[in-house]
């Protein structure tokens, strides 16, 4: 399993396709807000069609990295779209997709600082009590869901092994 923070971002900025340009938010990048401006530069090339969904995709994905201030910020100094937010039904649909990915990723990275915040917990209670972690528990803790920390939390009370916790005994 990849995750894409892990990637640089440049090279999807060097595509020609949006689509890839707008995926590169995801992924590692030295400058966010000079990566929206090539991917603006990029969607004003585009047919009005085209032009509204990739500016839905780039809202969400803004939202999902928490950066969609400075995307409507960059969104306003092009005069081509920027006559899109004043329009009545695009406009319209336009800030909608701006609140709900906002929200969207709002929900998403307080679950992900749950889980990292349990995760951490869960790990300084098992290096208390082993000492020293193998890596593969390191491994099992970064990829867990909410409910394997809460079971595996569980398990440390009463097993006596870290495979006994981790089921691999």
């Amino acid at each position: 399993m990849v995750d894409l923070r892990d990637l640089k971002g440049e090279r999807f900025l060097d595509s020609h396709s949006v689509v890839d340009q707008i995926l590169a938010l995801l992924m590692r990048l030295k400058h966010r807000r000079e990566a929206i401006r090539r991917i603006l530069a990029t969607i004003t090339t585009l047919d009005p069609r085209a032009r509204e969904e990739a500016l839905s995709q780039l809202v969400v994905i803004c939202g999902l990295r928490g950066i969609e201030t400075e995307a409507e910020e960059e969104i306003k100094k092009v005069p081509v779209l920027n006559s899109l937010l004043e329009h009545k039904v695009l406009g319209r649909e336009f800030k909608k997709g701006l609140e709900q990915g906002l929200e969207q990723g709002l929900e998403q990275g307080l679950e992900q600082g749950r889980n990292e915040g349990e995760a951490k917990l869960l790990r300084r209670q098992l290096e208390h009590r082993f000492k020293k972690l193998p890596k593969w528990v390191a491994v099992k803790l970064a990829t867990a869901t909410s409910a394997q920390i809460e079971e595996w939390g569980e398990r440390l009370l009463e097993e006596k092994s870290l495979g006994a916790i981790f089921g691999k005994d």
